[in-house]
């Protein structure tokens, strides 16, 4: 049986808070202030991570809403992070692909090895390091444009536990040439402790067609 419980989010590294009824039968939707989470920089570490935490289990979304983009991600819970992520995109006509690193907890120092060239200094190939010392810091990476940054390798060393966000601001799938409108995406990456071999797909009811990325975790 499922009760009424509270959640609080919070960003730990600013003091801004909201505590929050769930009940069981309803969802309820919380609006955050755009300083609070909005994360526009590459490659700079930002106080722009939320921390999420219930009386009892949830179920736990972010919605990202602009006109007339919009995209869903399930939130993962903390005890489901990992160490080790393969960056998963879109390859992108115009616009950057991204990801965003959150922290966990304190004092981590993540290695990132690119598959493309990002905004900044760092070109495809490179392997490079980043420290976040408070957990709920952010460090977000962007491709030059266009771009995509499928392929690149994250990993978070001594263990720390890290959560990893990745997508387009704006893409166009499957091209340019097929319809003048982009859509943002964003969805929360999967460790790569929890990966498996076998997999169900849904096919999308309104569309002709659907498209499926696959990643390999290892060579051949």
């Amino acid at each position: 049986d499922y009760t009424p419980c509270s959640a609080t989010v919070s960003n730990p590294n600013t003091g801004w808070s909201q505590t929050f009824s769930v009940d069981p039968s309803t969802s309820n939707r919380i609006y955050i202030p755009l300083n609070q989470a909005y994360t526009t920089s590459s490659n700079a570490v930002t106080n722009t991570g939320l921390h999420v935490t219930s009386t009892d289990t949830i179920s736990l979304y972010s919605i990202t809403q602009g006109y007339p983009n919009l995209d869903y991600a399930n939130i993962l819970p903390t005890v489901v992070l990992g160490s080790n992520y393969i960056v998963q995109t879109f390859p992108s006509d115009r616009y950057s692909a991204e990801f965003a690193i959150v922290a966990a907890e304190d004092d981590v120092t993540v290695s990132i090895t690119l598959s493309d060239d990002i905004i900044g200094s760092y070109h495809a190939g490179q392997t490079y390091t980043m420290t976040l010392l408070h957990a709920g810091q952010v460090l977000q990476v962007r491709s030059m444009q266009p771009g995509d940054l499928s392929g690149t390798r994250i990993t978070a060393l001594n263990n720390k536990k890290i959560a990893v966000f990745n997508g387009d601001a704006c893409v166009y799938i499957p091209s340019y040439s097929v319809g003048p409108s982009c859509d943002h995406v964003v969805e929360q990456a999967t460790p790569i402790e929890c990966w498996g071999k076998n997999f169900i797909v849904p096919a999308s009811r309104l569309s002709l067609k659907d498209y499926v990325r696959i990643t390999a975790k290892d060579d051949n």
